[in-house]
């Protein structure tokens, strides 16, 4: 039974609710979810695997509560740990800039040695119109 950390950044609950979707599925290991604000070095460093959910922000910005969480990172903290990264957006409204926020969380993971895992799931609009791609998700962090 592997410690999974899910850590979320969510202001309007998406993020929060495709967490929350995502701890359904991995029903065989013990699973921690837990706001971007809230979370500590030390329940990162005790994981056996992390999932890092944003939204992006602005023009390609990482919510600011996870950008300072993404910032204070370390390579302590991450060196050689497995991490996915997950996000969501509107593709229809900000399709130059869609999930902008997977794909810098994901550099700056690399960044501090922690090794990506799975592939960062992009989720466009409503959750539930999204049940094949969080499987699939899920299926690659196994």
């Amino acid at each position: 039974m592997r410690n999974i950390l899910i850590i979320y950044g969510s202001s309007v609950g998406q993020i929060r609710k495709l967490a929350h979707r995502i701890k359904g599925y991995l029903k065989k290991d013990n699973v921690r979810l837990i706001n971007v604000s809230q979370v500590t070095k030390l329940m990162v460093m005790k994981s056996d695997l992390i999932l890092l959910g944003s939204s992006t922000w602005g023009s390609e910005d990482i919510k600011d509560d996870f950008e300072s969480f993404s910032a204070a990172m370390d390579e302590l903290m991450l060196k050689q740990k497995p991490v996915a990264v997950f996000g969501s957006g509107e593709r229809r409204n900000y399709s130059e800039v869609f999930c902008q926020s997977v794909n810098l969380i994901s550099e700056r993971v690399v960044d501090y040695g922690g090794k990506l895992t799975g592939y960062g799931l992009k989720v466009d609009g409503e959750i539930e119109l999204n049940i094949d791609k969080i499987e699939t998700f899920v299926t690659s962090i196994q």
